[in-house]
């Protein structure tokens, strides 16, 4: 199972740059919780749904003028998979976190090599 989460993730990616959120939103269920930025304080209790998602894909459509996820190295972890990529677009960066190595992504998600 943990090597069909990886293709869900670069799957739900690949629908996020060709066709937008809602297309994304199907990789979702209704009551998904999402937390993008770690360190942000409108991320500490996540975003709720579908229409939490919806909300933090507003705030970046008015960041970006464009964007997109390149998705770099999927790792599998049984029941978590963690992902290292770059997003871009044009237009003004609002936020942004950044990882100098893999041990920083991991540990700021809860996990260890």
């Amino acid at each position: 199972m943990s090597q069909e989460n990886v293709e869900l993730v670069r799957n739900a990616t690949d629908a996020w740059n060709s066709d937008g959120v809602e297309a994304m939103l199907a990789f979702y269920p209704e009551d998904v919780v999402w937390y993008p930025f770690p360190e942000s304080p409108e991320s500490a209790t996540g975003f709720h749904g579908h229409d939490g998602i919806r909300d933090v894909m507003r705030g970046w459509n008015d960041s970006f003028d464009e964007y997109a996820l390149a998705p770099g190295e999927i790792r599998d972890y049984g029941d978590k998979v963690v992902g290292l990529g770059e997003l871009s677009g044009g237009g003004k960066i609002g936020k942004a976190r950044f990882f100098p190595f893999w041990e920083a992504a991991l540990s700021a998600v809860g996990l260890s090599e």
